[in-house]
C-alpha cells in the first residue's frame, strides 16, 4: 500500500477524519502533553482510507517520534501497519 505525507489539499479531509474518530477540534492528550493533531506532520494511506499524526524530536543526536494518532478507515487491510513502517522507514533515514 503506498503512503504518502500529507498536502494542503488534504488538510480538510484531515479534520473531518480528526474531528469524527478522535472530537475536541483535533486537540490529543498524550503522556500529558497536548497536542494539535491538525498541525502535526502526517501520513496518509492509499486514497485516504489512513492517517497517522505525529512529531519527532531531536534526543540525544536520535530521532524518536510521538505517535499522536493512527486511523484506518477500514480494519484488518494492513492500512495501520503501511502508517507504522512507513513512519519507521523515515526515523531510519532521519537516523
Amino acid at each position: 500500500m503506498k503512503v504518502r505525507e500529507k498536502g494542503p489539499k488534504d488538510q480538510p479531509w484531515i479534520e473531518a477524519l480528526l474531528n469524527e474518530r478522535w472530537g475536541g477540534g483535533g486537540k490529543i492528550v498524550v503522556h500529558g502533553e497536548v497536542f494539535d493533531a491538525r498541525t502535526l506532520p502526517g501520513l496518509i494511506a492509499g486514497e485516504r482510507v489512513g492517517l497517522a499524526t505525529f512529531q519527532i524530536r531531536r534526543v540525544k543526536d536520535m530521532a524518536v517520534a510521538e505517535l499522536v494518532t493512527l486511523d484506518a478507515i477500514t480494519a484488518g487491510q494492513g492500512v495501520g501497519t503501511a502508517l507504522i513502517e512507513a513512519l519507521l522507514s523515515r526515523l531510519r533515514a532521519e537516523g
